[in-house]
């Protein structure tokens, strides 16, 4: 009712409400604190961004101009420097020769490590590389490449969400030739990249909160075929669980005062014009106590305390998925939480997972006996 007033007040009396509405947390996304119960390793990164499993089997962390390996304690972590690139790392992809592909800046890729240590590229056929948000490994040679963007760098996510927008590529990539096949185009922020069984690329497609199966190589341009779609939360990055099935992160979760909004583009307009970036109506990694930030209706702190079940401005979500792509299950950090923005994940080899909390630094692990003992922290 409440959005049916709002419409009209903004001359929009037809509008059903239900095109303003976002899909609730139920079922197996049912909210619950299993992301603060998490075992952490390391609570003290300064910008993390992705992990991966190394060759040792200790995760790989991209964080500002390093990548680094993580091993001992949250309380005593042992950080050694995996690889220096230049720039800022991002997105990772384990080669199966145990090389690693690194994002860098948003606009360069690297292979450190393996038979194409030194490996370095800035575009793929006539157009520079910008805002690759995510890797894959299609075989020893071939890399899956997502960029979320033609139009917005990497920092300017929110633009692209705010402006609607739909230039994002998904790429085939060989590392020996540099030939290079499109996937998919124009596509809503390609958040994520993972290679199916079959050969198939899986995209997880963030402002259309769906995924997407592409044909592997030689499929004619197929059309996308979605497999999951009206996802509460912009889907991100993905890995295999090692059983059949999929770890999906989600780096934020939708809400109706957005969704309300995104319909209204001349006051988006205006807002993106005159206001600073930190305080527009919008997802964001991590919330802080700044008193200009939007309150985000019921998110307003009572006694000092913000509600677990406020509309989030920040949020921490894990899926995961079968082998079908069904949400089975889900882990969260609610809107009062501090492990949000989860963009990373990788499954190490006894099935424990690895995440990365980049809007709150830290490295978790899920799967572990000491989860309990050691999540508070």
């Amino acid at each position: 009712m409440a959005m049916q007033i709002l419409s009209g007040l903004l001359g929009r009396p037809g509008r059903h409400a239900a095109q303003d509405s976002a899909p609730v947390l139920d079922g197996p996304l049912r909210p619950n604190q299993q992301l603060d119960l998490c075992r952490m390793l390391d609570r003290h990164l300064k910008a993390p961004d992705d992990v991966a499993i190394g060759p040792r089997g200790l995760p790989l962390v991209s964080d500002g101009p390093r990548v680094l390996e993580i091993g001992g304690h949250w309380y005593a972590p042992m950080r050694t420097t995996f690889a220096e690139v230049g720039g800022r790392a991002g997105a990772l992809c384990r080669l199966p020769d145990g090389g690693l592909a690194i994002a860098v800046d948003g606009d360069r890729l690297a292979v450190r490590g393996g038979r194409h240590d030194g490996w370095a590229v800035d575009r793929i056929g006539d157009r520079r590389l910008r805002s690759v948000t995510a890797l894959a490994a299609l075989d020893g040679d071939r890399i899956v490449v997502a960029e979320g963007s033609a139009e917005q760098d990497l920092g300017h996510w929110r633009h692209d969400l705010l402006g609607r927008g739909s230039s994002g590529r998904v790429t085939l990539l060989d590392l020996r030739s540099g030939a290079a096949e499109t996937l998919g185009a124009s596509l809503a922020w390609p958040a994520g990249v993972a290679v199916a069984p079959d050969g198939t690329v899986i995209v997880a497609e963030a402002w259309r909160h769906r995924l997407l199966r592409l044909g592997g190589r030689g499929s004619g341009g197929a059309a996308p075929q979605p497999v999951l779609a009206e996802l509460p939360a912009y889907p991100g990055r993905l890995a295999a669980d090692g059983q059949g099935g999929w770890w999906l992160t989600c780096f934020a979760v939708r809400t109706q005062l957005v969704e309300f909004l995104l319909g209204e583009p001349r006051f988006l307009a205006e807002m993106m014009r005159t206001v600073p970036e930190a305080h527009w109506v919008g997802p964001a990694l991590n919330t802080t106590d700044d008193p200009l930030e939007p309150l985000q209706m019921g998110g307003i702190r009572q006694m000092g305390i913000k509600k677990p079940w406020a509309p989030p401005r920040s949020y921490g979500l894990v899926v995961r998925l079968d082998g079908e792509f069904d949400p089975t299950g889900s882990l969260h950090s609610r809107t009062d939480g501090k492990r949000h923005g989860i963009t990373g994940v990788a499954v190490t080899p006894d099935g424990k997972v690895c995440l990365v909390s980049r809007g709150h630094g830290k490295l978790l692990l899920h799967g572990d006996d000491r989860e309990s003992e050691e999540g508070a922290a």
